[in-house]
């Protein structure tokens, strides 16, 4: 205990207040009285230290605040010479530290211990936020105004791959998920602290045209200009690519170029499993005729169409009925996006390119067509990564709007094109890790979202939220529903289940730069 500390109320340890530690820790209860003068300075959840006054005691428990009741009769005691402990204050213990311990809190006597507000030190203790890394935010709590950091390191066998071991995001509209997006990906493609050839490319999939423009630091308030600087976070690179069904909207396409006839099967909605057999074969047969023509032809989507349609109508191996199946398949308006006369291919060297940030405007198509663009980019990074093994650059895919591609209950039509884009997202995210794939996952309503997609993410970020109780209850604990429901727009609830030898798992609430013009 340090001598300058100031302390402000004390334990209540008695035999009516007991210290209670029960088998499920999270009903672990220390209670306690601070002084009325700091009753707006804390709310719930938020970390104090219970220590010892004693010089000769080396030992102090971080606890979070449970609940806070003001006292209507003032506790009669004359601590340090305060006769205003008026507020009644319940505690979780959450670590207990000595000399030569660190850990869950032990039966020990708590007699005297007093409350105080903790170290910068301290408080980094039990959050476990690391000392260095790509900046995240600040502390919200107290007197705290410092940087935290999100433990990554392109240069430690340890912590390269942390972040690609992907992030969920969730908070209502206006709670500040979008600000937040903006500064993750301007944060981690155009951080000094990481080589530029180590910087990942970050693509986009926006579906409400939300992220079509990032003001440069010029554009910002002088605090968030500050922070940028302070903390040598660039401007982002950026690229808008607009996708459309409508030619003329559109200056993007996607391109049959960086798909195989296999990858292109998994892109047809309402395709029936007995039809997918014949279907591959069709169109390996088509692929293989369309090259063998070389200039002759092109592999656009009416020449897939007519070859393939052709093969399926003329062999004797497929009845007639199947025949007309593979048309049908075929001929889904869906497929029209492809190979769009006059538009920019989306490519491999287009987008994969260290430190830029593509943003693929994906507003004006339907549900069908955002899932195919996703399925699409999927596929694609399977070959950059799985089959071509390019560890670099990285590349983080963002999945905006997650509960309307990936829905946990999709309707009979969509279930077997949604668990083909699920299967297919939960394949190449864990065999991607290593190769440096990752996701950020977007949405409004967690528990919306398919749970197979959220299992993915090693980091959440709850924002304000309200109809994410069972999900923040599940993640965060459920002492933290309360609190996620009436957070401030850019404070967030930070989860990281990183576990290793030097980086225990990180719960913390921070408070996000504003990145808004």
């Amino acid at each position: 205990m340090t001598d300058d500390l100031e302390f402000i109320g004390r334990v209540e340890f008695t035999k009516k207040q007991k210290l209670q530690l029960k088998e499920n820790k999270i009903n672990d209860r220390i209670h306690g009285y601070i002084k009325e003068d700091y009753k707006t300075d804390f709310s719930r959840n938020d970390i104090l230290v219970l220590d010892s006054p004693k010089k000769d005691n080396p030992t102090f428990v971080m606890a979070s605040i449970v609940s806070m009741n003001v006292n209507p009769i003032h506790v009669a005691t004359n601590f340090a010479s305060m006769s205003a402990l008026g507020i009644e204050v319940e505690f979780r213990p959450l670590l207990e530290v000595s000399d030569e311990y660190i850990g869950d809190l032990r039966p020990i006597d708590l007699s005297d211990f007093k409350i105080r507000k903790p170290t910068l030190e301290e408080y980094n203790l039990v959050t476990n936020l690391p000392p260095t890394g790509i900046p995240i935010g600040k502390n919200t709590q107290g007197i705290f105004e410092n940087t935290c950091y999100y433990p990554f390191d392109p240069d430690s066998t340890e912590f390269e791959n942390t972040l690609y071991q992907s992030v969920f995001i969730e908070g209502v509209q206006g709670s500040g998920k979008t600000n937040a997006l903006k500064f993750l990906c301007q944060a981690v493609t155009s951080y000094k602290g990481i080589p530029r050839e180590k910087r990942p490319a970050v693509i986009i999939l926006d579906g409400e045209k939300m992220f079509t423009e990032f003001a440069t630091k010029n554009q910002l308030n002088p605090e968030t200009r500050e922070f940028l600087n302070e903390n040598n976070i660039g401007d982002a690179d950026y690229q808008v690519l607009t996708l459309s069904e409508y030619p003329e909207n559109a200056d993007s396409t996607i391109s049959f170029q960086s798909l195989t006839y296999n990858d292109l099967v998994g892109l047809i909605p309402e395709l029936e499993s007995k039809t997918e057999s014949y279907l591959k074969q069709v169109l390996k047969t088509t692929f293989e005729i369309i090259e063998a023509r070389g200039n002759e032809m092109e592999l656009t989507i009416e020449n897939v169409r007519s070859v393939g349609t052709d093969l399926a109508r003329k062999s004797p191996l497929i009845h007639s009925s199947q025949a007309l199946a593979i048309g049908r398949a075929l001929q889904s308006v869906e497929l029209d996006m492809f190979n769009q006369p006059d538009k920019t291919q989306l490519s491999q060297s287009l987008l994969f390119q260290p430190g830029k940030i593509s943003i693929i405007d994906v507003h004006d198509l339907d549900k069908s067509r955002k899932r195919i663009a996703s399925l699409y980019l999927q596929q694609m990074l399977n070959r950059f990564k799985m089959e071509q093994s390019n560890k670099y650059p990285g590349v983080i895919l963002v999945i905006d709007e997650a509960e309307e591609l990936l829905p946990d209950k999709p309707s009979k039509r969509e279930k077997n094109f949604v668990e083909r884009i699920v299967e297919r997202m939960e394949d190449i995210t864990n065999r991607g890790r290593k190769r440096h794939y990752g996701l950020f996952i977007v949405t409004h309503l967690p528990d919306s979202v398919s749970p197979r997609v959220r299992a993915l993410a090693n980091t959440h970020m709850a924002f304000r939220s309200s109809d994410a109780n069972s999900y923040v209850s599940k993640v965060f604990g459920r002492e933290f529903v309360g609190p996620a429901n009436n957070l401030e727009t850019g404070t967030y609830l930070l989860k990281v289940n990183i576990s290793s030898q030097n980086q225990r798992p990180i719960l913390a609430k921070l408070r996000m730069p504003n990145m808004d013009k």
